[in-house]
């Protein structure tokens, strides 16, 4: 009997590794970098490549950490945190404003050159166009975006303070009030932009308009201007710590996109059902657990 206590004991261990997350998780990597960088569409005249203009705006990857009904943790290395934010096109008319045209952009917008873009996510990706680059998938074709974690203060797109990095706080909003059918719950980067060279059609921002979207639970973003990997890069972190009654507790797959509002580079992709670790923990514990009821059984039908 004691051994069996033991066996069953070390199954409750394997639990607690493997199965109570998330610190034991890896990060599934997405590169937006090489032969199968995504893209996307309607960049200016010829210049179909990954990023347009300098380094400031490169995306270098994506390190996702989904743990299937717990939390989502997306990292996003990228230039633009230490380069780019606030400074190309600040105080241009080539701006995102509050022109006639963009007259529901609000104020606090006005003359603050490239922001930061929120981060839109579905359960399943699916890209128009069936090349690596995805070159004709823009905001009216291609993922429908269910949700996106979106910046609760507008102006915290261009926050240009960034010496000492930090927190902002952020909102996990659901977009299923009519993402496509109306165009009118995001801000895309033909909109953002009158003037100037950047990728056109791509969705950046969730819009300020609240009836076009509502809150389902907060979230974080934080941005941090070192990166040991890649010096020159800094990240941004988006995160959800709890999924618990946001409809994604039951998704198995996670898409995502991300950009600046030029949109010069954006990183699109997918992780599959989240974290092989997970997997075989909890498919060791059955089998941990299975085998000592079994042995159990089989002892007490002998001595019986």
């Amino acid at each position: 009997m004691k051994k069996h206590l033991l066996v069953i004991g070390f199954a409750l261990f394997l639990s607690l590794v493997f199965v109570l997350p998330s610190k034991n998780v890896s990060a599934d990597i997405v590169d937006d970098t090489g032969a199968g960088a995504y893209w996307g569409g309607n960049p200016p005249g010829t210049m179909e490549k990954d990023v347009i203009g300098s380094f400031d705006f490169q995306i270098e990857n994506a390190e996702v950490t989904f743990v299937k009904g717990t939390s989502l943790s997306i990292k996003i290395n990228t230039g633009f945190i230490t380069s780019g934010i606030g400074t190309y096109g600040a105080g241009d008319t080539y701006n995102l404003t509050d022109q006639t045209k963009n007259a529901s952009i609000p104020d606090d917008a006005d003359g603050k050159g490239m922001g930061i873009g929120d981060l839109f996510l579905a359960e399943v990706w699916n890209p128009a166009g069936n090349d690596p680059h995805h070159i004709l998938d823009s905001h009216s074709t291609g993922t429908e975006w269910e949700k996106a974690i979106k910046f609760d203060t507008f102006s915290d797109h261009w926050n240009a303070d960034l010496s000492g990095g930090g927190h902002r706080d952020a909102s996990l909003v659901d977009l299923s009030k009519g993402f496509k059918d109306n165009n009118n719950n995001a801000y895309i980067s033909s909109e953002l932009l009158s003037g100037g060279i950047y990728r056109h059609d791509q969705e950046v921002m969730v819009t300020q308009d609240t009836n076009e979207w509502e809150v389902v639970k907060s979230a974080g973003v934080d941005i941090n201007l070192t990166n040991a990997t890649k010096p020159d890069f800094g990240m941004i972190e988006f995160t959800i710590d709890d999924l618990a009654g946001t409809g994604m507790e039951t998704w198995n797959t996670l898409a995502f996109h991300f950009t600046m509002s030029c949109a010069n580079d954006v990183i699109e992709g997918s992780v599959p059902e989240p974290s092989l670790e997970l997997l075989f923990g909890i498919s060791l514990v059955g089998l941990v657990g299975v085998g000592a009821v079994r042995r159990i059984k089989q002892k007490t039908v002998v001595n019986s």
